[in-house]
C-alpha cells in the first residue's frame, strides 16, 4: 500500500484490513417494541498499538453498558501518523480484531488515514446503542455498599512496562508478563453481571482515577460515599510506581476498574458471581448522607495531581 496523506481508498483498505477486523455495514434487530437509540463518542490515544486496539473496542463497549445502553453498531476511525510503520499497524488492527470477536462485536465501519502533523495513532470510536429499560431499578440510598472491581493501576503498570521496563523491575514487576496482561483491563463481563443484579451505579474508573469516578456517582445521586482506602485492592507495581513520585493513587488515572453502588441486601451475591468468574471485587465503603466524598475517620476524599502524567510521557486520553 502507498501511504499518502488523507484518507485510505476503499480498495487499499480492504487489502490492509484483510480478515483482522469483522466488519458488518447491515444490522437487524428483532424488537417489536420502539427503541430509544444512544449514541456515544469517544477520541482514544495511547501507546503502546496492542494498548489501544485493545481500549479502543473494549472501553467504548464497556461504557455505553455502564449507561444502560445495549451497544449495537461500533464505528472507528483510525488516524495514523504518516511515518507510521506497517508492522506497528498491523499489530493495532489484530488487536482490535481479536478483542472485537472474544467480545462477539462486528465493526459497522472503519476508515483509515494518514495526516501530517500526528505523532502517534488516534482512533475515534462512536457506538450507537439501545437504552435498556428498567423499570424496577431502585435508587441509591446510605448504607448501600460501594464495591470496586478490577485493579486499579494495573494500567499503569503495563504502559510503564513498555516504556520503562527497567523502572517496573526496580518497583517489582515482569515487564514481559504485564506487557502482555492489557486483557485483564476489560470491565465488560463484569459490567453485564451487574446490570444483571441491578446495580443503582456503575461508574468506570478513567481519567483521574477512584477520586473522580467517586465524585461522578456523589453528584449524579446527590449522596455521599465513605472510602475505606486501606480495602482498595491496588495493582502492587502500580501503587509503588505512584508512590515512587509521591503520588496520590487514588487521583491516578486507571482505566480497567469501575465502581458500583449495589443493595445491601445482595451484596453477597454480587461478590460471590463476580468472584466466581475470576473478576476482582471488593467492598471499599457505603453511601452515606450528604453530598461529597470522603475518606473513612479521615476527612475528604480531595483530588490531586494525577501521577500518571508524572511517569508516562504518553498517558492513556479518552474523551468519555
Amino acid at each position: 500500500m502507498n501511504i499518502s496523506i488523507g484518507r485510505v481508498s476503499s480498495q487499499d483498505l480492504k487489502e490492509v484490513i484483510g480478515r483482522t477486523i469483522p466488519i458488518e455495514k447491515k444490522f437487524r434487530i428483532a424488537q417489536s417494541t420502539p427503541l430509544e437509540i444512544q449514541n456515544f463518542t469517544h477520541p482514544i490515544m495511547t501507546e503502546p498499538p496492542e494498548l489501544l486496539g485493545f481500549l479502543s473496542v473494549n472501553f467504548p463497549h464497556s461504557y455505553s453498558l455502564s449507561k444502560s445502553v445495549i451497544p449495537l453498531m461500533h464505528m472507528f476511525n483510525v488516524i495514523c501518523p504518516l511515518d507510521m510503520e506497517t508492522q506497528t499497524l498491523k499489530k493495532l488492527l489484530l488487536t482490535m480484531g481479536r478483542e472485537m470477536r472474544r467480545l462477539g462485536v462486528c465493526a459497522s465501519d472503519l476508515s483509515l488515514s494518514f495526516l501530517p502533523g500526528v505523532s502517534a495513532p488516534l482512533i475515534s470510536v462512536t457506538t450507537s446503542g439501545y437504552v435498556k429499560q428498567n423499570k424496577n431499578k431502585q435508587a441509591v440510598k446510605p448504607d448501600d455498599p460501594v464495591l470496586i472491581v478490577g485493579k486499579p493501576l494495573l494500567e499503569l503498570s503495563i504502559r510503564i512496562s513498555f516504556e520503562k521496563p527497567e523502572l517496573t523491575e526496580q518497583k517489582g514487576g515482569n515487564p514481559r508478563h504485564l506487557k502482555n496482561s492489557y486483557n485483564k483491563l476489560s470491565t465488560v463481563e463484569a459490567i453485564k453481571l451487574l446490570i444483571e443484579f441491578e446495580a443503582k451505579s456503575i461508574s468506570l474508573v478513567g481519567d483521574e482515577g477512584i477520586v473522580k469516578a467517586a465524585k461522578k456517582i456523589s453528584s449524579e445521586h446527590k449522596v455521599g460515599l465513605m472510602i475505606n482506602v486501606d480495602e482498595i485492592p491496588w495493582d502492587e507495581v502500580g501503587l509503588e510506581l505512584v508512590k515512587s513520585v509521591n503520588g496520590d493513587p487514588t487521583s491516578t488515572t486507571s482505566y480497567g476498574s469501575l465502581l458500583a453502588i449495589v443493595s445491601k441486601e445482595i451484596k453477597d451475591k454480587v461478590i460471590a458471581s463476580l468472584s466466581s468468574k475470576k473478576i476482582i471485587v471488593s467492598e471499599i465503603g457505603k453511601v452515606v448522607e450528604g453530598v461529597g466524598v470522603w475518606k473513612k475517620n479521615n476527612g475528604p476524599l480531595t483530588q490531586h495531581k494525577d501521577a500518571y502524567s508524572l511517569l508516562s510521557q504518553n498517558r492513556t486520553f479518552i474523551i468519555p
